[in-house]
């Protein structure tokens, strides 16, 4: 019943992404949120945005005996590594990789806390359960799940790097990006992120995992979009006119 609450106000969230007004050339992530005094530096808001997800997890994962009731070898301990995994590289190597500057609301902040850790403690909770050693695993699903998300973590890496090699050198002129899985998509590293879990809802099965990328996949949708209108805007006939806005040949 709460992760159904929960995932009835991401919706309701993105959906006021989608209508939310944004001036002629504007990106929904530049919008304001809050008064001038909340705003923190680019990379100290990505740092604190995403550090909760880990302790969050893990907190509740060992409050419901998690960590005494299954082996290295579980699957359960594999779901919390690889989950674990993403969210350091978000809040500890992507925000020093970053060269932008700018700020980020502390309200942005705040309610990225609201995310979280409540899905922390479903996830959290969820694998603390019944054990399920790794070789009771559905091994076809089980191995397509770990390819796809070892494939977008590294490919979430890759199109971050990307993203940020656009603005070296002396001008701060936004250029088209066209390496990888940008040539079929504007959003190539939020493409990646789904693709990463996709692969963690096959590898468990599990209905956290489930909701986490209908959650995600709802709050990149409205970005998604608008970052596609705004490349338009901005490069006008220059951008490529087949790249979709996320999902290739869909959306």
């Amino acid at each position: 019943m709460l992760l159904i609450l929960w995932l009835t106000c991401i919706t309701v969230l993105s959906i006021v992404m989608l209508v939310v007004h944004l001036e002629p050339a504007q990106r929904l992530h530049t919008r304001r949120v809050g008064p001038r005094v909340l705003d923190l530096p680019k990379r100290t808001a990505w740092k604190l945005m995403s550090a909760i997800a880990v302790p969050s997890v893990l907190y509740f994962y060992a409050a419901h005996d998690g960590f005494s009731a299954h082996p290295v070898l579980s699957l359960s301990s594999l779901t919390l590594a690889l989950y674990c995994t993403h969210y350091l590289y978000r809040s500890v190597v992507f925000p020093w990789r970053l060269r932008s500057s700018g700020t980020y609301s502390a309200v942005v902040v705040v309610c990225t806390w609201c995310y979280y850790v409540p899905m922390g403690y479903f996830l959290g909770s969820y694998l603390a359960g019944p054990p399920t050693p790794l070789f009771a695993a559905s091994w076809p699903l089980f191995s397509l799940g770990l390819t796809l998300f070892v494939f977008g973590l590294a490919s979430t890496v890759a199109h971050d790097a990307a993203l940020i090699r656009l603005r070296e050198g002396p001008s701060s002129e936004y250029r088209i990006p066209q390496w990888g899985l940008f040539q079929f998509s504007s959003n190539a590293h939020y493409l990646s992120e789904l693709i990463e879990w996709l692969g963690l809802v096959l590898l468990t099965g599990a209905l956290p995992a489930a909701a986490h990328f209908a959650a995600i996949f709802l709050l990149m949708v409205p970005q998604a979009l608008r970052t596609h209108r705004w490349y338009h805007e901005y490069f006008g006939g220059e951008y490529p006119s087949r790249r979709a806005a996320l999902i290739p040949f869909v959306l």
